[in-house]
């Protein structure tokens, strides 16, 4: 009896030590609930959007039809303007179609939108200035997009394979669009 007691305090000792990938979830204006990460708890208090869960790949359908990410949120009475969209953020969500970041935004992480192969329009604020490596590789339903003017680093293979219906038939290959 005493083993198990004493397991039992062991295991919720260390349960405080059990960790997210986001510090909390919010709403945006449509009621879509968006994770993130407090990347600064100074004065300009930022964010990044990221994946529930401890891993991508627990909750990958979680986002879900059109997204629109904010330029900021409120959490526990603290405003934070939305900066990023973290590395994996919507890697492998299959039922994402369109994503409209906000005009705070300024850097789209690796593999931030890897694989999500429904995905086929992205609105680019007006302040993004780096999109990282791999960040929409393989997002085969991607038919066009427009890059912002202050965007001045593109990441290895960030839009790599994003071909539309690729899989099947390689005679009627269309490349997405691409207007700087």
């Amino acid at each position: 009896m005493k083993n198990k007691n004493f397991l039992l305090s062991l295991m919720l000792a260390f349960l405080p030590l059990i960790t997210w990938a986001h510090d909390f979830s919010a709403p945006n204006a449509e009621g879509k609930i968006i994770y993130y990460n407090i990347t600064s708890e100074i004065e300009p208090y930022t964010v990044e959007v990221t994946y529930q869960g401890e891993e991508y790949y627990e909750f990958e359908n979680r986002y879900t039809d059109t997204i629109i990410i904010p330029e900021t949120v409120t959490y526990e009475g603290m405003t934070y303007d939305i900066t990023g969209i973290g590395s994996e953020a919507f890697k492998y969500c299959q039922k994402a179609t369109e994503i409209h970041i906000g005009n705070k935004v300024t850097a789209i992480g690796t593999d931030a939108f890897y694989r999500t192969y429904s995905l086929n329009t992205v609105t680019f604020g007006n302040s993004v200035a780096s999109i990282g490596n791999y960040a929409f590789y393989d997002c085969t339903a991607l038919n066009s997009i427009t890059l912002p003017a202050s965007l001045t680093t593109i990441g290895d293979q960030a839009f790599s394979y994003c071909i539309y219906n690729h899989r099947t038939t390689k005679t009627n290959q269309k490349y997405p669009s691409v207007n700087l």
